[in-house]
């Protein structure tokens, strides 16, 4: 090699990378229903200086990451359930989830939530809610805390 070579980088799958949310207060979920529960939720605007428009349609950007690690506990037997959501009303609309059993009554390991490639284009309302729920035979609750939400937008 002599020094003289010469390189070109393209950038690809270019990624913005944003902690968004960090909640350190223990919610209490119940299997009441995923609308009496408390929610986590993000005005991305405000978190980002998000603009969809810009970010859609000038940056082309198309599709987001939403991880979200929290610290979790069983009270009682059952699974446990977080959906995402568009808006915070009872009207938005559902876009993904996961449940899952956790099984511990205590605070053991952190557990971490990776929703990927949504299309940028289900959150046009600028609002990104994390709600949770509850389901099994008997009372299900069970609590979390210590929660932080991470967001990347890539092509």
């Amino acid at each position: 090699m002599t020094g003289d070579e010469s390189f070109s980088c393209v950038w690809v799958n270019t990624i913005l990378e944003y902690d968004s949310v960090s909640r350190k207060t223990e919610y209490t979920i119940t299997d009441l229903g995923r609308f009496t529960n408390s929610c986590d939720y993000l005005e991305l605007e405000n978190f980002t200086d998000f603009n969809y428009d810009f970010w859609y349609n000038t940056a082309r950007y198309r599709k987001i990451d939403i991880i979200i690690t929290m610290d979790v506990r069983e009270v009682n037997d059952g699974y446990q359930g977080i959906l995402i959501y568009n808006g915070t009303s009872t009207s938005s609309t559902y876009i993904t989830g996961e449940e899952f059993e956790y099984g511990s009554k205590s605070y053991d390991d952190p557990k971490t939530c990776t929703f990927s490639n949504l299309n940028l284009s289900s959150f046009s309302t600028d609002i990104i809610c994390v709600r949770y729920g509850a389901r099994g035979s008997g009372a299900d609750t069970w609590k979390n805390k210590n929660c932080s939400i991470t967001i990347r937008l890539h092509n």
